[in-house]
């Protein structure tokens, strides 16, 4: 199993909960192709998820770190970071329909890697 792919289980587990009760859940791919301050918050509530929470598995709290190091070191904004995912869904037209937060956490894959490269 990818360290991208444990990403998108891990965000898919956290946020399942909060499905039901917030629309922004149902923020497709294609969707984050919009322009707007909107889809710059949300992408970076996102990565802001996925390096924010720590839980009791080793593996997770890695790929986290690892996460988290790399956009500090790489000084990412918003709007580079929705530019970026943008360009990701723009290539792997697949992630139009996925959730929103599909593509966000992928493109963090392909930028940061895998804690173990």
């Amino acid at each position: 199993m990818t360290d991208a792919f444990r990403a998108v289980i891990a965000a898919t587990f956290l946020t399942g909960p909060f499905a039901a009760t917030t629309p922004a859940i149902a923020l497709t791919g294609a969707e984050l192709m919009q322009d707007g301050r909107f889809t710059e918050g949300y992408a970076w509530g996102v990565v802001a998820m996925m390096t924010g929470i720590v839980v009791k598995d080793d593996d997770h709290n890695k790929l986290v770190f690892h996460y988290d190091q790399c956009l500090r070191s790489s000084k990412i904004n918003s709007r580079v970071l929705l530019d970026g995912v943008q360009e990701f869904i723009e290539r792997n037209p697949k992630n139009l329909a996925l959730p929103a937060f599909f593509p966000v956490l992928n493109f963090l894959g392909e930028m940061c890697g895998s804690p173990d490269d």
